[in-house]
């Protein structure tokens, strides 16, 4: 075959660089669509103010003298509160309440300085906790066991009290008969 004598057009050159700069501005616009969605729709980024939920922003610390007391917890109103936020934020249609019952102390119980400590009297009153007693009928009288006073105590027969009338008895069951004992042998 002879060989062509008609020119053959040329065609056009595929241009990397080109194409990489396109690449580049359509990744860096999704990454940018991306970053707008997560920060609009998560973090209320571009809400107003006066519209935005409230969140919970207290820093838990875990009682007030952290020093004295390193292994002793102390749940205070500011916690409580954000456990409410927080849960609420989880589950805003069903929001559990908070799982401990009774957690607050009794009024005039110091939680912190009268705990269990570990390697120390926790029946007596000793020179770092003086007023030990006081602090236990607090907690006693809160428990609803309250101690009798000095003066309240029972001294001896003369200050019994009557005995209630019994309450008549019920006819007994006829009783069953023994069972038979075992032959020895």
């Amino acid at each position: 075959m002879p060989a062509a004598t008609e020119k053959i057009p040329e065609r056009v050159p595929f241009n990397v660089y080109a194409m990489l700069i396109m690449l580049t501005f359509l990744f860096t616009g999704g990454a940018t669509w991306m970053l707008g969605d997560e920060l609009s729709k998560v973090w209320h980024f571009f809400d107003k103010k006066e519209e935005m939920p409230k969140k919970a922003t207290h820093v838990t610390v875990i009682n007030k003298n952290a020093e004295q007391f390193p292994d002793n917890f102390q749940l205070t109103d500011d916690d409580r509160a954000d456990w409410d936020l927080a849960a609420k934020s989880l589950y805003p249609k069903d929001t559990p309440e908070f799982p401990v019952k009774d957690y607050e102390w009794p009024a005039g119980y110091d939680p912190l300085q009268y705990s269990i400590q570990y390697n120390g009297d926790n029946l007596n009153p000793g020179k770092d906790r003086p007023d030990m007693d006081k602090q236990s009928q607090i907690l006693l009288n809160a428990a609803g066991a309250a101690k009798p006073a000095a003066g309240d105590a029972p001294k001896g027969d003369a200050a019994a009290a009557p005995a209630a009338p019994a309450a008549p008895a019920a006819p007994a069951a006829p009783a069953a008969p023994a069972a038979p004992e075992p032959e020895k042998k």
